[in-house]
């Protein structure tokens, strides 16, 4: 009877040790995650996700937000590139409209847009079936 609890437990041994540890399983689910990396101990809504983890900086290089803040309101939706976005049109004239413009706000928002016309040019065409194949 000894024999089979020793050969038992060396099996046992012998399977657990190829099992990941809890902090391991936890960083493997966290860097297959489908979302940016997140700073859990972040105490302002801001803080949680850097913006560069969300918008990569070489294409936040390459947006301007001054064309929204020299035109005229009626001129504003036009620049964008996806422009049926209530949403999005409402916010770009309440920054715009304020005594101080976020620039930094004014460049995610058309980045969203940007986004928005990617997505509905991938759902119009082939594209839109690999992307949702791959999700």
């Amino acid at each position: 009877m000894e024999t089979v609890v020793d050969h038992l437990q060396e099996s046992i041994q012998k399977s657990t040790q190829a099992l990941l540890s809890k902090e391991e399983a936890q960083a493997t689910a966290d860097s297959t995650r489908l979302v940016p990396p997140y700073n859990a101990e972040a105490t302002v809504p801001s803080e949680v996700y850097p913006l560069h983890n969300i918008i990569p900086e070489t294409e936040w290089k390459t947006l301007s937000e001054a064309p929204f803040v020299v035109v005229g309101q009626n001129q504003r939706i036009p620049l964008l590139p996806f422009q049926r976005s209530k949403w999005i049109n409402q916010h770009l004239h309440s920054i715009c409209d304020s005594s101080s413009p976020g620039k930094t706000n004014i460049k995610i928002l058309q980045y969203i847009a940007y986004m928005m016309l990617f997505w509905q040019l991938a759902t119009q065409s082939n594209l839109g079936q690999v992307l949702c194949k791959r999700s």
